[in-house]
């Protein structure tokens, strides 16, 4: 892995969601971070009963190897309901990043896609229907792998023409790291920044 792959995986995963954003991609919309009690106490005052998505970071040294799964997430739900857990969260050294509430059963199909620059691969593990991307890790995905150039069809009819009519290959093989995975999921309904069907999550190291 070059060098500014590995600095770039080691970022904050806050950074490397708006990265997407950045880059073109649909994410879902930020609202703000919490890293301390009093501004989660803050905010459970003020918007404890609001629904959103609850995701959390740490910031790990460069040589540490952390799973990605193991960082709590609270999607669709309040503050005032998971209160608790998100100030043992905190308390655990994790930063609490406050997202628009995507509720999972908006989910028609989620998954990953690793891309792999150097073999120019791209296999996607998905699971129809509703759910989150991390509901893969105790289930029994599909599973497309093909060479960039013989994806399309077969990914078009895969999902019913819903992602590509949103996103071509060149859009998804374009950022500049040997292997990287990207999170997804195509929801029933516009979401994120761009108000599209399509929701990236995350890039990471593939």
């Amino acid at each position: 892995m070059l060098p500014f792959e590995k600095r770039f995986f080691h970022r904050p995963k806050l950074d490397r969601i708006l990265y997407l954003g950045q880059m073109g991609l649909n994410i879902p919309i930020f609202i703000k971070i919490i890293e301390t009690q009093k501004e989660l106490k803050k905010f459970e005052k003020e918007k404890g009963n609001l629904v959103f998505s609850f995701r959390t970071q740490k910031v790990y040294l460069e040589d540490e190897k952390v799973s990605h799964y193991l960082s709590p997430f609270f999607p669709n739900t309040t503050a005032s309901k998971e209160l608790s857990k998100l100030k043992k969260a905190i308390k655990e050294g994790f930063q609490i990043l406050v997202f628009e509430a995507i509720d999972p059963s908006w989910t028609v199909a989620r998954g990953n896609i690793l891309v792999d620059k150097v073999k120019k691969d791209i296999e996607i593990e998905y699971k129809l229907g509703q759910g989150t991307v991390r509901d893969l890790e105790r289930e029994i995905p599909l599973r497309i792998n093909s060479k960039y150039e013989n994806l399309t069809s077969e990914f078009l009819h895969k999902f019913n023409s819903i992602f590509l009519n949103f996103y071509s290959i060149d859009q998804l093989i374009k950022f500049q790291f040997s292997r990287y995975i990207l999170e997804f999921s195509v929801i029933d309904r516009a979401v994120g920044i761009k108000k599209l069907p399509v929701i990236f999550w995350e890039i990471r190291e593939g």
